[in-house]
């Protein structure tokens, strides 16, 4: 079992930095598009509040979406390696709370930093984004699970979380794209409309049914037939 945790802890280690080198990418691709897009006047001002829709679209983008193919690719090159799925479940658990950590972290880092022109600030926010991610991979593993174990019906989950994403992830880009030099606008303005809101309940919400979502998984998981 010890054996069988630390080989994956080095092989779905290698993912994640992956992942993380991805996130990043994404997110200086999508502040440089703002730059270029904003007023010559207003760059600063856009680029740092656009960072609180690029920071959470980058971090559920790729921390979301390699959920739904763990279970149906990596799972079983791993348990042919001579995994447990107890040993691949625990180690998929522990680097997705990381990611979801080190998403938290940035977007806190950013927002600080950004001072006055920040969206965000305080601590809210970033764990806002940290239950979200918990929450989005979770579900999404159970439906990358359930379409590895039910076959051609359980694509039905596969394809509507794909789908989830894609709708997620492109009415961001469509919004900064449409938007040019009000996205700073906008995201203030969304910023007031979520104070009436108890962000943090529902962060802990998110969390709950995460854990809910995973418990459901290692359930499908754990006697899913080796394909």
């Amino acid at each position: 079992m010890k054996q069988g945790i630390l080989r994956n802890l080095r092989y779905q280690g290698h993912n994640q930095l992956q992942m993380v080198g991805l996130t990043l990418v994404t997110i200086l691709l999508l502040a440089l598009f703002a730059a270029f897009t904003a007023p010559i006047d207003r760059i600063g001002q856009v680029v740092i509040a656009g960072f609180a829709a690029y920071i959470p679209t980058s971090c559920v983008l790729w921390g979301v979406t390699p959920s739904l193919s763990f279970y149906t690719v990596i799972m079983p090159y791993l348990l042919s390696m001579g995994s447990t799925r107890k040993a691949v479940f625990l180690v998929n658990q522990i680097y997705k709370v990381a990611f979801a950590l080190f998403s938290g972290l940035v977007f806190y880092l950013v927002n600080m930093v950004g001072g006055e022109y920040s969206v965000f600030t305080g601590f809210s926010a970033s764990f806002t984004l940290f239950a979200t991610i918990i929450f989005l991979g979770s579900m999404a593993e159970v439906a990358g699970a359930l379409s590895y174990r039910l076959g051609k019906w359980g694509m039905i989950f596969y394809i509507a979380a794909i789908v989830a994403v894609c709708l997620v992830v492109g009415v961001a880009f469509g919004l900064s794209a449409a938007s040019g030099g009000e996205m700073a606008n906008m995201m203030f303005e969304f910023a007031d409309a979520m104070k009436a809101f108890p962000i943090t309940l529902f962060a802990l919400g998110g969390i709950v049914g995460g854990a809910l979502f995973s418990v459901a998984c290692w359930l499908i998981v754990r006697r899913v037939a080796i394909k």
